[in-house]
């Protein structure tokens, strides 16, 4: 997706130029992108106050959580993660399998400690939960809430670890009046979350971050398109000017070849009247 690309340009960038100003960024565009659109983006978008805060506070807010911000989701959203996941699992996935694939390295471990302790405790309590006594095996539901935020702990400013906002209609109700306990029977909500109304929340999630990327799409389209316009007006107007001129050019050449043969014309002219005159003169002699 384009915004994954121009997200993947500028720290490219940003790593090569080693520096923050957007300004130095511009000539490390890595080649997926048009250097034109890329110093264009450099100077417009990246450049301008409101990005700047926005970045700056994103920084600050993963430095203030350096465990609980680290993923190996990559720039892609967790719908594209879930949409992925569908495809190759070939069947609705649980959250607890989008966590791991989001969180566990290609060798099979955690990226920290912190995720690794998440997983522990959720498993840990949706087997008590679930599995019936003498039973090796249970149907794990598609997530259930009170277990993952028994296991995660309070959601900072309208997140829950793992997954953003991704799912706070769940549970948005009732965190007024509960309060979270590591013990495994604390309970959240009164009310259980269906797998009906947890995939009605997730598509309206979806279609909310499926806007949010095509405004932004939009948006650079339109500023890589106006580029390549004004590239070709200024294609258009050199090549008018290049005509003009070698018109004019061979203008010039024309007229001074009209008058080198009229000068030419004019010359034999001459010398067939000095030869006329020279013939009169030879008669007279006769």
């Amino acid at each position: 997706m384009i915004q994954s690309t121009t997200s993947n340009a500028r720290n490219m960038a940003r790593v090569k130029s080693r520096s923050q100003n957007p300004l130095d960024w511009r000539g490390f565009d890595p080649g997926a992108i048009r250097s034109e659109y890329f110093n264009e983006l450099c100077e417009t978008t990246w450049n301008t106050k409101e990005w700047k805060h926005k970045s700056a506070a994103a920084m600050k807010n993963r430095s203030s959580m350096p465990e609980a911000s680290v993923h190996v989701g990559g720039s892609r959203i967790f719908v594209r993660h879930k949409e992925i996941m569908e495809k190759e699992l070939k069947r609705p996935f649980r959250y607890k399998e989008l966590f791991d694939w989001t969180h566990k390295r290609k060798t099979g471990e955690f990226v920290s400690q912190h995720s690794q302790n998440v997983n522990e405790g959720y498993s840990g309590r949706v087997i008590e939960k679930y599995r019936e006594d003498g039973s090796s095996s249970f149907t794990e539901p598609i997530i259930d809430m009170d277990a993952w935020l028994c296991s995660t702990g309070q959601p900072k400013k309208g997140r829950v670890y793992g997954f953003g906002r991704t799912l706070d209609p769940c549970y948005s109700r009732s965190l007024s009046s509960a309060s979270v306990s590591s013990h495994p029977t604390s309970s959240l909500s009164s009310e259980p979350v269906s797998e009906e109304h947890f995939l009605s929340i997730m598509r309206t999630e979806m279609r909310t971050e499926l806007r949010t990327e095509i405004q932004i799409q939009n948006q650079e389209i339109r500023s890589y398109v106006d580029n390549a316009l004004k590239g070709v007006v200024d294609v258009i107007k050199q090549l008018t000017t290049f005509f003009s001129q070698s018109s004019r050019a061979r203008g010039h050449q024309k007229g001074k070849a009209k008058g080198k043969y009229r000068r030419q014309a004019d010359n034999n002219v001459e010398d067939e009247d000095d030869d006329d005159e020279s013939d009169e003169d030879l008669g007279d002699d006769d």
